[in-house]
């Protein structure tokens, strides 16, 4: 009787104990994390900010204090990156008074400092549709001098209310700006899943001169997935090397409903995928399917075939040891498989 007692119990307050840890952020609560931001050493201050932060929502009681700390005379008193860090707490925590979104729509406007503004933007952002009061002072953000600050503007306003000046930004962005706001124009197209039009564009960054821009464009696309197909398929018969390495690595960031058959024809060097002998891309495509792992079983013929047959089959050694890696991942996947469960 006592057992079952302990285990009533144990059901009927395990909502309250998961509830009570959701509150906790290294070893403190939302509370304690409060009383940190009035330390008189600002990493203590930023360090507060930034736990509460990462608390959100339990710690909306945050919100008041974290205003205090953001609602600062720049120079005075706040470290610039404490007040930054607050601005972006409040956005996580969800604050959408209308006190909040009053002083984040007057920092962005009036604020010197380029993380601030940064900050600000994100912020308003995370909130989302409450944070329409400060659509306009978003809009005038798009004029900004700091490229992030724009792209972060850019993102708001589409999150806000899909305005209809914030991806032709964010595009322009990308192909024209200056860094680092191509990388995060480029990080940012993929976040909000825009579809076809985006992936037009960031598939012209994988002739981009920054490799971060590349890489960033790479993975936005593949989030993105399907209704990029076609923009991938135009890439995968650039003449440029690099550009159809860039376009198979994108596959391998989609699903493997989406990328195993354009996967496992670029592995085989299928000419209708493109007319050239690309090792680069051969190579890409091995090392996607190896990171789709068991979700590209269904490929495991097309690995075996570039990594078993003579080198005839494939004249580049790192192809061969891509595919060898790949087929390592799919045998192990079916030796935890067949152990069953514990």
């Amino acid at each position: 009787m006592r057992a079952s007692l302990s285990l009533c119990l144990a059901i009927l307050y395990a909502p309250l104990a998961f509830a009570q840890d959701k509150a906790i952020w290294e070893t403190k609560t939302a509370r304690e994390w409060i009383e940190q931001l009035a330390d008189r050493d600002k990493r203590m201050r930023w360090s507060a900010a930034y736990c509460l932060g990462q608390l959100g929502a339990p710690a909306v009681e945050a919100a008041e204090p974290l205003r205090k700390v953001l609602d600062q005379a720049e120079g005075i008193q706040q470290d610039e990156y404490v007040r930054a860090t607050a601005a972006w707490a409040l956005g996580r925590i969800g604050a959408s008074d209308e006190a909040t979104i009053a002083l984040l729509a007057k920092t962005l406007k009036t604020s010197s400092l380029a993380p601030i503004r940064r900050a600000v933007a994100e912020a308003l952002g995370t909130l989302g549709e409450p944070a329409k009061p400060a659509v306009a002072e978003l809009v005038q953000a798009m004029e900004d001098k700091d490229s992030v600050v724009r792209v972060n503007a850019a993102v708001a306003l589409w999150r806000i209310e899909k305005h209809a000046k914030a991806l032709p930004a964010l595009v322009e962005t990308l192909e024209k700006g200056q860094s680092p706001g191509p990388y995060e124009a480029a990080l940012a197209l993929g976040r909000l899943g825009v579809g076809a039009g985006a992936a037009a564009a960031l598939v012209r960054a994988f002739r981009h001169d920054d490799a971060d821009v590349r890489r960033a464009a790479v993975q936005s696309v593949g989030r993105i997935g399907r209704p990029a197909l076609p923009a991938i398929k135009t890439a995968l018969a650039d003449p440029k090397e690099e550009v159809r390495r860039c376009a198979t690595e994108a596959l391998g960031w989609m699903d493997g409903a989406t990328s195993l058959e354009p996967l496992k024809r670029i592995l085989k060097n299928d000419p209708s995928i493109f007319g050239h002998d690309s090792p680069a891309a051969r190579r890409a495509a091995a090392r996607a399917l190896e990171r789709l792992g068991p979700e590209a079983k269904p490929a495991e013929a097309a690995v075996i075939e570039a990594a078993l047959v003579a080198a005839s089959n494939d004249r580049d050694l790192e192809v061969r040891t891509a595919a060898f890696k790949a087929l390592q991942r799919f045998r192990t996947a079916d030796a935890a498989g067949s152990q069953g469960p514990r």
